[in-house]
């Protein structure tokens, strides 16, 4: 009796532990999922290319959608502006700019820089390439993920006395950003990712 009894209870754990284990595996894969924000920069006067109608896999449309030379010139022009105003840390700025989540993302780089006694400046910004990776519809919303690759020289500057403390170089980035509007609204900077090898 003391057997079949321990033999239930024991079996009882095990399925609790498998349970728990497989909680633990799900939030792991979807926390692998979710793309890390950063923070990157580009300036106006690079042309942006693409098919128009998405590409680099299945976009998980509802509807195609076309992007044409009007948008472009939006991507193209929040880049820049994004990166200014980061660089400038006008919150107000940003909020018209950006999604919430990617603002508050922002507004603790920004919160992490001042207590270090810093800003993050980017200078002689140039965008080298931007190429449409996908463009999809749901709902009300559309979405325009853009692959770009920009050269910069961000630096870390002491807020006090000016002073380059971090960076400093001139260098090159890739990204993957992704920008979001309501139906024939504006476009919004949804998030940015950083593409393998960046």
């Amino acid at each position: 009796m003391f057997r079949n009894r321990f033999s239930i209870g024991f079996a009882a754990v095990a399925v609790m532990l498998v349970i728990f284990a497989g909680k633990l595996m799900f939030a792991w894969w979807q926390r692998r999922r979710m793309p890390q924000p950063a923070y990157a920069s580009a300036h106006p006067g690079a042309d942006f290319s693409g098919s128009g109608g998405g590409g680099g896999g299945d976009p998980p449309a509802e509807e195609p959608l076309v992007i044409g030379e009007d948008d472009y010139n939006a991507f193209e022009q929040m880049l820049y502006d994004v990166q200014a105003d980061f660089s400038a840390e006008d919150m107000e700025a940003l909020r018209s700019e950006v999604m919430p989540e990617l603002l508050s993302y922002f507004a603790e780089q920004l919160a992490e820089n001042a207590k270090r006694g810093l800003v993050n400046r980017v200078t002689d910004v140039k965008l080298l390439q931007g190429e449409l990776a996908e463009a999809w519809r749901e709902d009300d919303a559309d979405y325009a993920t853009v692959s770009i690759r920009f050269a910069n020289t961000d630096s870390m500057v002491e807020r006090a006395s000016g002073r380059v403390v971090e960076g400093g170089t001139p260098g090159e980035a890739a990204e993957l950003w992704t920008f979001t509007r309501a139906r024939d609204g504006d476009w919004m900077l949804l998030e940015i990712q950083q593409t393998e090898g960046a």
